[in-house]
Formats: structure tokens, C-alpha cells, sequence
């Protein structure tokens, strides 16, 4: 039987595979499901779009971060920035609140690993292999990735990271998984609703590639 975190790493660079541990998912002891946090974090996320839609995805990122205890959480989407594939950091809680806005080049990002495999992915130490993560203080010790998908693209990534002694086990993939919907279901709706307002002056999304609102910031981690 295959691997439930298995993913194929041919054409993936030597550099990203060696960070690339999905296999620790499998094998890390997992804690039992709270689904009582889980059902009141998902209506949280549901009521935010219902009464504050702009605030939506920053709401989805805490209930994840507090769900699975994570140093910081996060919602990046995938996009355009003068013709080059970036990731937008559109919603940043916790120690990465700094960074919210940053635009990130896709190849130098998790992110843009994840977008290419359109699979789960669980990196260690990703600063070996990232330009972008070598910057970040203190360094990031695990980063925990999921993409979701609007209208059968892959619009974006709802992630957790721990700097300190968290590590991410099946149960956390579990409920990034379970977010990771509703994040495609914030994206849509905001699209639609046209309440989305894009953390990037140039930035354009590229599930969704005609749509464009107000900034409200520049980027941040822009190289």
C-alpha cells in the first residue's frame, strides 16, 4: 500500500530532496484528534467570511497555528509579479507576522516546491535549500506545506512553521489538509465577491489572473 505522505521527487533539484522529509510523518508518533477544536476553529473561519471577509484568511491562519501548535501559520498564493511566478504571503500570524506581504520568487521559496508537486510536503532545515528561508531569524527548524486548488488549478499554500522543538506529525497534516479547503473556499469567495485586497502594488493571482484590488503594502521579502 502507498504511503499516505509519499511524493515523487524526480525532478525535484538534489538540493530541495535532502530537506524534503515527508517520510517523519509517517513515522512520528501522532497525537489523538481533538475535533471539538477543530469544529469551533472551522466555525470561527466560516463566520469570519460570513461577517468579515477581509479578515478571513488571517483568522484561518490563527486557527491552524493554534490547532496544531505551530510557531507561525500562514496562507501564501500563487501569482504573477511583472510577468515572474512569485508567492504572495497574503496572510502571516505569529513570529512570521513580520513578513506579511513579503513577495517571494517562486523558485526560491517552499512554496513553489509545493505548487510544482501539488502534494503535502514536509521540509527540515529548508534553509539548506532555500535562499529566501536562510534569511529568516530564528531559523526555521520545520515547515509543514499544503496546496489547495480553486476551479482545478493550484491557486496557493497554507503552511505552518516551527523555530523551536514543535515538530509536525500526521495529525498536523491532517488538519492543515481540512484548512487548506477552506482557504479555496475563502479564495473563491473573495474573488467573487471582489473583497480580496492583494497585500502587492504589481502582484496579479493566477488562479483568478484578471482580477486585481487596492494594495495595501509592499513586499517585504522581495529579492
Amino acid at each position: 500500500m502507498e504511503e499516505p505522505f509519499a511524493i515523487d521527487l524526480a525532478g525535484i533539484p538534489p538540493a530541495i530532496q535532502q530537506v524534503i522529509a515527508n517520510h517523519l510523518l509517517s513515522e512520528r508518533p501522532s497525537r489523538a484528534p481533538d475535533y471539538k477544536s477543530e469544529v469551533e476553529a472551522t466555525s470561527e473561519v466560516i463566520k469570519a467570511l460570513r461577517e468579515t471577509p477581509g479578515s478571513v484568511l488571517t483568522t484561518l491562519s490563527y486557527a491552524v497555528k493554534r490547532l496544531t501548535g505551530a510557531d507561525s501559520a500562514g496562507v501564501s498564493l500563487s501569482g504573477r509579479d511583472d510577468g515572474n511566478r512569485i508567492l504572495l504571503w497574503q496572510a502571516a500570524v505569529g513570529l512570521f507576522e513580520k513578513y506579511l506581504g513579503s513577495v517571494v520568487p517562486h523558485a526560491e521559496s517552499p512554496c513553489g516546491t509545493v505548487l510544482e508537486t501539488d502534494k503535502i510536503i514536509l521540509m527540515v532545515d529548508p534553509a539548506k535549500a532555500y535562499k529566501t528561508a536562510a534569511q529568516i531569524d530564528p531559523p526555521m527548524r520545520e515547515v509543514l506545506l499544503v496546496p489547495f486548488h480553486v476551479d482545478g488549478r493550484v491557486a496557493g499554500t497554507v503552511w505552518l512553521i516551527s523555530q523551536s522543538a514543535k515538530t509536525f506529525d500526521a495529525e498536523d497534516a491532517r488538519l492543515a489538509t481540512n484548512i487548506s479547503e477552506l482557504a479555496a473556499l475563502a479564495y473563491q469567495v473573495l474573488t467573487r465577491l471582489g473583497d480580496m485586497e492583494l497585500l502587492s502594488r504589481t502582484v496579479q493571482l493566477a488562479a483568478d489572473s484578471h482580477f486585481m484590488q487596492r494594495p495595501l503594502a509592499t513586499s517585504r521579502l522581495a529579492s
